[in-house]
């Protein structure tokens, strides 16, 4: 439901309460009103007609009392009967026509010196009657009783409630009138800032509110929401300009960089790396990096997403290259988290220590073929010195054997002969 709708409602539940109740309120005090003001009446009728009829009630003068009552009644048309008891409790006049009321009979006998004003309300073919009570002499049984018939006053309070009532209306009305024009006053500069901040909760650009009416309070909010705007410009401003720099940066490393969501969707790959594995819009890591259809049985994102650095390599099918990766966590504006990874291609690293370590094989082999060369030279020198003696003892042999016999030379003949 509306705000414009909920406010009218509200003023006519309001004025429809406030002019239901004033007119109940108003009807009951001038009831009450009425009720005390016949009373009043009553009681000055009974006590006029006490006046003038207590000696004849003493002296038993039963004819003139009664042309006292007839003549009072006939002068107040809103007196509707009296009657007098007499100090022996009986019936001593009265003024209806025909007989007396035995219900006012029975009632008048029950009453002793009345000191006070007994009052009882009867319903009678000619309407409500209000019966009062007033004592001829204070201290004794005998009194007066007067009815004050109430349908006229009735009839006139019921014109008087309508008239009350038909005001109330209007007024009701013209307060339901006032305070839907108010209303609007206020609902319209309100709707238009609870439009305003719609937008701005779904993240559209919303000029300033010009203040139009509505009250201080309203202003108030205009103001604050006008500054909650420029603030949010200034933010974006600011976090554009350090998005800016930031992607920059990227952009410019010789790194490769790629963020991939719990999803597996990419949201961004730097230059450095689409300039080997090529475009990456609308594809899943698995389907970009290895050309799988289903998310890789080494993927590290279950420990990154778990808060964890993750330091790995990667041998590249697709350009037969060597990665060192290191994947980290990384936290969005929204709460939600993605994956950063910094691929830094070793490839040549790689190659030039299996180089490195191919001419280490080399050396090894060499130092072992010049300890095996040496360890042999060692060997003739020692074989050599043992051959040294043995050779001379031969010579001097030979030499021995020429002076006593020619037949052999040297020891190569000898050796040869023997």
């Amino acid at each position: 439901m509306k705000l414009y709708t909920k406010i009218t409602l509200l003023i006519i539940f309001i004025a429809v309460s406030i002019g239901l109740f004033g007119s109940i309120m108003a009807n009951r005090i001038m009831h009450d009103a009425l009720h005390a003001a016949h009373i009043r009446k009553a009681s000055m009728l009974a006590l006029l007609i006490a006046d003038n009829i207590t000696s004849k009630v003493i002296n038993n003068e039963v004819i003139t009392a009664r042309e006292i009552l007839q003549k009072i009644i006939s002068s107040n048309a809103d007196l509707d009967y009296a009657y007098v008891i007499g100090f022996e409790r009986e019936i001593f006049t009265h003024s209806f026509s025909e007989d007396f009321p035995r219900d006012f009979a029975d009632r008048a006998r029950r009453i002793h010196a009345v000191d006070k004003q007994p009052i009882t309300k009867y319903i009678t073919s000619a309407g409500p009657v209000l019966d009062v009570a007033h004592p001829l002499i204070k201290g004794m049984d005998a009194h007066i009783h007067v009815g004050i018939n109430e349908t006229r006053s009735h009839n006139q309070l019921r014109v008087l409630q309508h008239r009350i009532f038909i005001l109330t209306l209007s007024i009701a009305l013209l307060g339901i009138l006032l305070g839907v024009f108010l209303m609007r006053r206020i609902t319209r500069p309100l709707k238009r800032l609870a439009d305003s901040m719609y937008a701005f909760g779904n993240g559209k650009d919303e000029d300033e509110i010009v203040f139009s009416g509505g009250g201080q309070e309203v202003e108030a909010l205009i103001l604050a929401f006008n500054r909650m705007i420029s603030e949010r410009i200034k933010s974006e401003e600011a976090l554009r300009a350090e998005r800016n720099k930031l992607t920059n940066i990227l952009n410019s490393m010789e790194d490769g960089v790629d963020i991939v969501n719990q999803e597996h969707d990419i949201e961004y790959v730097n230059p450095a790396l689409t300039k080997n594995l090529g475009a990456f819009e609308g594809r899943k890591c698995y389907e970009y990096f290895h050309d799988r259809n289903k998310p890789c049985p080494w993927c590290k994102n279950e420990d990154v997403f778990a808060g964890k650095t993750v330091g790995w390599e990667w041998y590249s099918f697709k350009n037969q290259r060597t990665y060192h990766l290191v994947d980290t966590p990384l936290k969005n504006p929204d709460g939600s988290m993605s994956r950063m990874e910094i691929c830094r291609d070793i490839t040549e690293y790689r190659r030039t220590e299996k180089e490195k370590r191919k001419l280490e094989i080399q050396l090894q082999q060499a130092q072992k073929m010049e300890a095996i060369g040496t360890l042999a030279g060692g060997i003739a020198h020692d074989f050599n010195n043992i051959l040294t003696p043995i050779i001379g003892y031969t010579e001097l042999c030979l030499y021995n054997a020429e002076k006593g016999s020619l037949q052999y030379r040297n020891l190569s003949e000898i050796l040869t002969a023997g």
